[in-house]
């Protein structure tokens, strides 16, 4: 994560057009779709607008406050908050420890599958309807610290990002996206440091 970071940090450095910067939370997203993909007996592409809010570490929030099946959000896994809190969200924060703990190695061709999903939704844009999970330059929507680089749902027409405007988010949904924001101030404060 501190490559990451570090990262952030040069391009900060730069001159300030950071619309064609992005960072990668796609893989943490399709993780999330498929965990609510099994748990709803369906198959991957039926799920929709899952959103990874956040920084890119164990603070992101993988949230279902607006995600579907099918169209509709008429699923009993949408109303288990037991699951949600207790299974779900904590197997998406950690599955990529949890891959390295298992294999020694970093899941490289989830990582390669992600990316490609990225750059293809950048390149040929979202359905209408739909929204994919991308890490950038905040403007400070969502109450979110402004000037750093944070996953939101964004939608993409003709190559322009835009996050998703209007979604109500709950008190837990603010404390975890509160939490993830803190996290990136206080890496920020770090290397503003050093």
């Amino acid at each position: 994560n501190m490559n990451m970071c570090l990262g952030y940090f040069i391009v900060m450095n730069l001159p300030p057009d950071y619309s064609q910067f992005t960072a990668l939370t796609r893989l943490d997203q399709n993780r999330a779709v498929n965990a609510v993909a099994s748990k709803a007996g369906v198959s991957a592409d039926r799920v929709t607008n899952v959103a990874i809010w956040g920084n890119h570490s164990a603070t992101q929030y993988p949230c279902l406050a607006h995600a579907q099946i099918d169209g509709h959000r008429d699923w009993p896994l949408f109303r288990d908050v037991d699951w949600m809190r207790e299974e779900f969200i904590p197997r998406v924060q950690g599955r990529g420890a949890e891959i390295l703990d298992r294999r020694g190695q970093s899941s490289a061709a989830s990582a390669a599958s992600a990316l490609i999903d990225h750059v293809r939704s950048w390149h040929a844009g979202t359905e209408p309807g739909r929204s994919v999970s991308m890490a950038i330059h905040s403007a400070g929507q969502y109450d979110t610290p402004a000037g750093v680089f944070y996953s939101f749902p964004v939608t993409v027409r003709d190559g322009v990002i835009a996050p998703v405007e209007g979604l109500i988010l709950d008190a837990y949904d603010r404390s975890m996206l509160d939490a993830s924001s803190a996290e990136l101030m206080q890496e920020r404060a770090l290397l503003s440091s050093a």
